[in-house]
């Protein structure tokens, strides 16, 4: 029987191979008509969905038309310059191809590749690589600085037009010193802390949420350390976490962010304008997005026009503060000790962390994109915005937790409430990094005799009979509590808590005799 395909080998873009790979997660086609229309075997289409996480790789790096990919001789030296070059892009910075062949030439030697030297052939191959065009700036693009306002609020007016607001986000970073505590000190209160000036317990978060309120994304948190050792042992986190000598939000963090989500948005068939400040960590293009779309503000004026810089923040580091004061008061009144070093973990923190941005509400979010101008034209919403009744009830309840530290403590602190609250208002989360810091991003490394600084946290292991037992303590408390809507509400919580943790427990069971059933027969028998 004669073949249905040519005996000459077809090979597919990877933009076709993505096309395919898509084909058969719908379902809308079996193999064998995919395989008919493209004209290659079975065997073929079984390779390119093995290596569908590679392909996906492939068109996010901008190379959809190539067949194959030539690898770099290089790799680390490709990565760390693809780096420099986009926060270089983000500066505005004129980039040629003899200045990448310097600056690759240059990280080379920093990476310890002393014999590295690149053609113009390489420079080529980097350019397909990640899709890099090069352009003559024009006059306006090459004073982006200088953008008036309107422009932006013309491209704002498009972006109300195009897109649902549950579809306008806007990301943000913060810098947070997780353990800070009112103290005498206003060393870092108004200035810029850099990675070496800030103290260590200093980690950089990203946020993000959109213009309804409806949605905010998990927080990204960049920490100093790899491993810390409260992680042990620990699965899952309620945040995602990164880690970077300087704890900083780096270009190359970023473009992963970006891309994870929007694999999510496309999944769900959504189409999204992502809103962002101009930041040497902020690539202005980021290759193969095809759910997201970046809208960049004018530079130095994301304080008046960042939804984020309007309160969103603010109010999620004023619930942050006041869930610190609450533990160690706790702490205090446990085992009346006046040492006012608070015992947390960047565990502790991470989940503080989370469950503060969980409580910061849709209403905060919406009078936040009010304010820094998300209001259609036709309408005059942004006029006489009051303030919303939870981040006045949040900064009353931080107030009077902080009048109690005082008391408990000496001497007391001389600092004002919205001192403690913005402690780390200034604190940096990225900069310009020059060659040996790009070189040093891509080296899994931690700082120096840092790694005792972290607290020294084991966490015991917690067996579903421990947890069940504390979920029973606190439906007990719950329904011991005079009737309110809070305590109904805390119950039913506890409820499902227990529920959960049945569910989890029963396929951890159920996994344990799978995995003994297929272990290896014992050779003594």
């Amino acid at each position: 029987m004669a073949s249905n395909y040519s005996n000459k080998r077809k090979c597919l873009s990877f933009d076709t191979k993505l096309k395919l790979i898509e084909e058969v997660e719908k379902g809308t086609k079996s193999k064998a008509e995919l395989c008919r229309e493209h004209g290659i075997a079975q065997s073929s289409l079984s390779t390119i969905l093995k290596d569908k996480d590679k392909i996906r790789a492939a068109v996010n790096q901008g190379t959809r038309q190539l067949k194959k990919q030539r690898t770099s001789t290089y790799p680390d030296v490709d990565k760390a310059l693809l780096i420099w070059f986009q926060q270089a892009r983000s500066m505005y910075v004129p980039i040629s191809g003899p200045i990448l062949i310097e600056k690759g030439e240059q990280l080379a030697q920093e990476l310890g590749h002393t014999d590295c030297k690149l053609s113009g052939g390489w420079l080529d191959r980097f350019k397909q690589r990640h899709g890099i065009v090069f352009k003559t700036m024009s006059g306006e693009a090459a004073s982006a600085k200088d953008i008036d306002t309107s422009e932006w609020e013309a491209t704002l007016q498009k972006i109300l037009e195009d897109y649902n607001p549950k579809d306008i986000f806007n990301a943000d970073e913060t810098g947070l010193f997780y353990k800070c505590l009112p103290s005498k000190s206003l060393t870092f209160q108004g200035q810029a802390c850099s990675g070496q000036k800030a103290p260590k317990e200093r980690v950089s978060l990203l946020c993000a949420a959109n213009m309804d309120g409806s949605e905010k994304l998990p927080l990204l948190m960049i920490g100093k350390f790899g491993q810390p050792r409260c992680f042990k042992s620990i699965r899952t986190l309620p945040v995602t976490y990164r880690h970077n000598k300087k704890a900083w939000m780096t270009s190359s963090l970023f473009t992963e962010w970006v891309q994870k989500q929007d694999r999510c948005f496309l999944m769900q068939g959504r189409s999204v304008a992502l809103v962002l400040d101009n930041c040497s960590a902020h690539p202005q293009v980021i290759s193969g997005l095809r759910a997201i779309t970046m809208f960049f503000l004018p530079p130095n004026t994301t304080s008046r026009l960042q939804p984020c810089d309007q309160g969103i923040i603010k109010n999620f580091k004023t619930i942050y503060r006041k869930l610190v004061l609450q533990k160690f008061i706790s702490s205090f009144d446990d085992t009346g000790s006046t040492n006012t070093h608070l015992q947390m973990s960047l565990l502790d923190a991470s989940v503080m962390a989370a469950a503060s941005w969980n409580e910061v509400t849709p209403a905060t979010i919406q009078n936040c994109f009010k304010h820094a101008g998300f209001v259609r034209e036709s309408t005059d919403e942004r006029e006489e915005l009051p303030p919303v009744a939870d981040e006045s009830l949040t900064l009353s309840e931080v107030s009077n937790l902080f009048e109690k530290f005082a008391r408990m403590t000496a001497p007391a602190p001389q600092m004002s409430v919205q001192d403690f609250i913005n402690i780390d208002e200034t604190t940096e989360t990225s900069a310009e990094m020059s060659l040996a810091d790009t070189a040093s991003s891509l080296q899994d490394t931690e700082p120096e005799g840092e790694a005792a600084d972290e607290e020294d946290v084991t966490i015991p292991p917690v067996t579903s009979k421990m947890a069940l037992k504390a979920i029973e303590s606190v439906k007990t408390f719950m329904m011991q509590q005079q009737e309110s809507e809070t305590s109904i509400k805390a119950l039913k919580l506890a409820m499902s808590l227990g529920n959960c943790v049945e569910q989890v427990a029963n396929q951890t069971k159920k996994q344990s005799t799978i995995d003994a059933f297929f272990s290896p027969v014992n050779k003594n028998m």
